[in-house]
């Protein structure tokens, strides 16, 4: 009985956090009260986490970092 509901808690465990891990993922744009834009871009893959950041001008700044499981 005790197995078999670790078995069921670990197996909703990583379910959340594959979701959670797509959760993490997208572009957000936001606009200036000038007019100017930047973008954001997240990406999750294979336990790692990118982030691209495009200021107004083209200029460009990536983060990659690790994500525990």
């Amino acid at each position: 009985m005790r197995k078999s509901i670790l078995n069921l808690t670990a197996a909703i465990g990583f379910a959340v956090l594959g979701f959670s891990q797509s959760a993490f993922a997208g572009t957000i744009t936001r606009t200036g009260p000038n007019g100017n834009t930047g973008t954001t871009t997240r990406s999750v893959s294979n336990g790692q986490q990118t982030t691209t950041r495009t200021g107004p001008y083209g200029n460009t700044g990536t983060t990659t970092r690790s994500v525990g499981y």
